[in-house]
């Protein structure tokens, strides 16, 4: 904590001095979002690189508080008696008042808690959805194998819904959510959407359970790919497995001029290239919305996103 007292010691108890402190406090507290994201993506992404048996360590952070208390304790002691003394000698008498000490004390105290409360991804959707992803970019996002494999393997988000579904009436079925599958993080996106690619490599097609479509065609989110104006791999790295063995390209994994670093993780240094920053932040938001669970019916989330539709169709997605 950088909080420093800057209150005088008179003023702890006032409300203009505790809510100051309270206001650096939670803002202090909220500065450190972005750095427990990216550590994790940099820690995640060193560890696919230096192992293929690498499976992701991600923590969703679902709260923060922050609290200051502060405290004064005051004291003054102030004799109403005096000492007298008196000295007489044969030819004189001499009288001494003397006042007692004074004193003040003033003792306080400033007290700040911060915290963050945090649960592991653990449920299995969500880890094979990160596993997608850190290995997805690994192999290079401008690899046609790696689009393929990512359309193939990436679990779609579900929601539940209860009605009649493809005549099954009053119990809950899973549906594909449709705020993941056309929002700007749809990791796979309806074909035709704004979202979504349009490049063959990035498109295919997928049976989603309880749709109408046997087979929809889902793309690959245009901001995962290199941008248009630059069609090779956005991270690089020196350190960790050789670059023989995650990709194609022996030489797409060496830094160029102008490549920005990302940070490290043991022995690997990650680098993002210079052309396409803006794909490193990208991918670190894309990494949170695959953390995300698949929303429950007992849920207020879950009641909000379920759809009730007949025959399992989605609406507002273009068929």
């Amino acid at each position: 904590m950088r909080w420093q007292l800057v209150c005088p010691l008179g003023l702890l108890l006032t409300t203009a001095c505790a809510s100051t402190q309270l206001n650096h406090n939670t803002l202090d507290l909220g500065s450190t979002v972005e750095q427990l994201l990216t550590a994790q993506v940099v820690y995640n992404l060193a560890k696919f690189i230096e192992t293929p048996l690498a499976v992701p360590s991600q923590l969703v952070i679902n709260g923060g508080s922050a609290q200051t208390a502060n405290t004064l304790n005051a004291q003054s002691f102030n004799p109403l008696m005096k000492a007298v003394t008196v000295a007489a000698t044969a030819t004189s008498a001499t009288t001494t008042k003397v006042d007692a000490a004074k004193t003040m004390t003033l003792s306080g105290t400033n007290v700040a808690t911060q915290n963050w409360s945090f649960e592991p991804v653990n449920d299995a959707d969500q880890l094979r959805r990160l596993y997608a992803l850190y290995r997805f970019v690994i192999a290079g996002n401008n690899d046609r194998d790696a689009q393929k494999q990512l359309l193939t393997d990436y679990p779609i988000h579900n929601v539940t819904s209860s009605g009649d579904t493809v005549g099954m009436r009053a119990r809950d079925v899973p549906l594909p959510d449709p705020t993941a599958l056309i929002g700007p993080n749809c990791v796979l996106c309806t074909k035709g959407t704004e979202n979504a690619a349009n490049s063959e490599a990035a498109c295919g097609l997928r049976a989603i359970p309880l749709d109408i479509v046997p087979k929809r065609a889902l793309c690959i989110n245009k901001r995962l790919l290199p941008s248009e104006k630059n069609r090779a791999a956005w991270l690089r790295w020196t350190g960790g497995r050789p670059c023989t063995s995650t990709r194609k390209d022996p030489y797409s994994c060496d830094p160029q001029s102008g490549d920005l670093v990302i940070g490290q993780a043991g022995a690997t240094t990650l680098y993002v290239d210079g052309n396409q920053p803006d794909r490193y932040p990208e991918f670190a938001l894309f990494i949170s919305a695959a953390a995300e669970s698949s929303q429950s019916p007992s849920s207020s989330a879950g009641a909000r996103k379920g759809r009730a539709q007949p025959a399992g169709l989605i609406l507002g997605i273009p068929q």
